[in-house]
C-alpha cells in the first residue's frame, strides 16, 4: 500500500469502508458497501500497478484486491495473455510501456471470483 499511496489510484479506508480512490477525481471511487467483516462480498475491485522504481532500477508489479476475491481475480487477469492484451489496447499512442494502473471489477459467485473487467486505466 505504501508503494501505491502516491499514485493516481490507491487504496483508502473511509468511514470503515475499504476502497480504491482516484486522486484525479476525488468523487470517483470503487468500493462494495456489502463487504462483510469476514471479507465475503458479491463484487470486488482490484488494483494492478506496474511501475518503474528508480530506487531499485527495476519494474515493480503490484496486484491487490479490496478483499481476497479481488486479489485472486487480479492475479488471474494479469497472468492471462489475452487480458494483458486488452490493457495494452487501451494504452495511448506513444506510451512506451513504462507505468500503468488498472482498476478491475469482479463478480463473486459462491465465493469464487468470476473473471474481471477493466473499469479504469492510467498510463504514464
Amino acid at each position: 500500500m505504501l508503494m501505491t499511496a502516491d499514485l493516481r489510484f490507491s487504496f483508502a479506508e473511509k468511514v470503515h469502508r475499504r476502497m480504491i480512490v482516484d486522486r484525479d477525481s476525488p468523487d470517483r471511487f470503487w468500493d462494495d458497501p456489502a463487504l462483510s467483516a469476514t471479507g465475503k462480498t458479491p463484487v470486488d475491485y482490484a488494483l494492478v500497478s506496474r511501475i518503474y522504481s528508480p530506487n531499485t532500477a527495476q519494474t515493480v508489479i503490484s496486484l491487490a484486491g479490496i478483499s481476497q476475491y479481488g486479489s485472486q481475480a487480479a492475479a488471474e487477469f494479469f497472468t492471462d495473455p489475452g487480458s494483458v492484451a486488452k490493457i495494452l489496447q487501451l494504452a495511448p499512442r506513444g506510451w512506451k510501456g513504462n507505468n500503468l494502473q488498472v482498476v478491475l471489477k469482479t463478480k463473486v459467485v459462491e465465493e469464487v471470483p468470476n473473471g474481471a473487467e477493466i473499469v479504469a486505466t492510467h498510463f504514464w
